[in-house]
């Protein structure tokens, strides 16, 4: 039983990282410069957070590119919040 626990566990953990760098790849495809903090399995039901420091004049097509993952992907719900200050780049 534990066995199986940890398969899932860590199947859970693969599909939450390839979602997270298949979100990654199109920022970075947009905005190559772009610094990128990575959480995988925050939360229960949160697959991961990516937290990207946007220069100001970025932000529109930093939005375009995760908006464009998110009509892609049907397994998750992507969102993107923000400009929010850069705390998580202190």
């Amino acid at each position: 039983a534990r066995r199986r626990e940890f398969a899932l566990e860590t199947a859970i953990r693969e599909e939450a990282e390839a979602l997270a760098e298949r979100v990654a790849r199109a920022v970075a495809a947009a905005l190559p410069d772009a610094e990128e903090v990575r959480a995988i399995l925050p939360q229960p039901d949160v697959a991961g957070t990516l937290a990207h420091l946007v220069r100001r004049g970025g932000v529109a097509g930093y939005r375009a590119a995760v908006e464009r993952v998110a009509r892609e992907v049907a397994e998750a719900e992507v969102r993107v919040s923000g400009p929010w200050a850069p705390y998580s780049f202190v």
